[in-house]
């Protein structure tokens, strides 16, 4: 019963924000919570028009979404969603936060069900739906090459059945809103999910998806005496280097990654400074995290160990 309370609250919130606005509001919820579930700072978003565009400036509005107009803007700030700041006259930019109100309200817009209510026509849970891509990434390739393939092949593996395909479509651009799939889509106003997701090309699991395969690292290391310059084996006895110049490599090779976001490379450098002795205490804000088990992975892989 503890609880229940705040989940009522919650529903009843779901219908308060007009249909034309809800979408909006959802993205603006999304933003805010994956920046803050990374452990950053509230930031406010900018509606502003550069070069002839006009774009939402905040670190985790994708561009895939629709930009909001300036007066949606000012009507989800009447409604007490959006907390506004002060603008010139004749202005468009904007710059907004979520209110309390707001961040309840997109909450529950996020937790409404989208799909039918038949069980036929409910999606897989996304821990699911990544692991059935990880499958289908080796065994059939050329599902995710082609999206419209992979409507047949889900139902044939008994994921969905006819009644899904919608809300298949949904939960798949989900997992690409939050950086788990990326690939080529076009935006046509009048297709529904469904056919957006089949005009697609080129879908790719990124490295967030994969990391939902391994465990959490453990993230510690045993060494009796001094490493940093001591030698180690790369991949037989005969090359060796020490171990100094493993992390020098291992640390290029982070800079390199195209799907890993900056924080991550960060605290994984922090991996390899405590590894270097520079900091007692630098792997504790990553030891559990993502971070520490890419420096694990990069440095097992330099060295033919798996570590992790």
């Amino acid at each position: 019963m503890s609880d229940l309370v705040p989940r009522l609250a919650v529903a009843a919130y779901a219908s308060g924000v007009e249909n034309e606005h809800r979408e909006v509001l959802r993205r603006v919820y999304q933003a805010e919570k994956l920046w803050s579930d990374d452990g950053n700072a509230p930031r406010t978003f900018l509606l502003t028009t550069t070069g002839g565009e006009t774009i939402v400036d905040h670190p985790r509005w994708n561009n895939s979404w629709p930009i909001p107009s300036p007066q949606t803007i000012d009507d989800l700030g009447d409604a007490g969603c959006l907390r506004i700041e002060p603008v010139p006259p004749n202005r468009t930019d904007r710059t907004f936060s979520l209110t309390a109100q707001g961040r309840l309200e997109g909450q529950a817009i996020e937790e409404q069900p989208t799909q039918p209510v038949s069980v036929g026509g409910r999606a897989p849970t996304p821990p699911k739906l990544i692991e059935w891509l990880l499958e289908i990434d080796e065994a059939a390739p050329e599902c995710l090459e082609r999206p419209e393939l992979l409507f047949e092949r889900a139902i044939a593996d008994g994921l969905i059945d006819e009644t899904g395909r919608t809300a298949f479509a949904r939960r798949m651009f989900s997992l690409v809103d939050d950086g788990y799939v990326r690939g080529e889509f076009v935006k046509v106003q009048q297709a529904n999910g469904e056919q957006l997701l089949a005009m697609g090309r080129n879908l790719q699991l990124t490295t967030r998806a994969y990391a939902t395969r391994e465990p959490a690292p453990a993230a510690s290391i045993t060494v009796l005496g001094s490493i940093v310059n001591s030698q180690v084996a790369l991949g037989d006895i005969t090359n060796t280097t020490t171990f100094m110049q493993v992390l020098d490599r291992v640390e290029a090779q982070i800079d390199d990654l195209a799907d890993v976001d900056d924080e991550t490379k960060q605290g994984a450098k922090r991996a390899l400074d405590w590894m270097r002795g520079r900091s007692a205490d630098a792997l504790g804000d990553v030891a559990t995290g993502t971070a520490a088990g890419l420096a694990l992975k990069l440095v097992g892989h330099a060295i033919g160990v798996p570590l992790g």
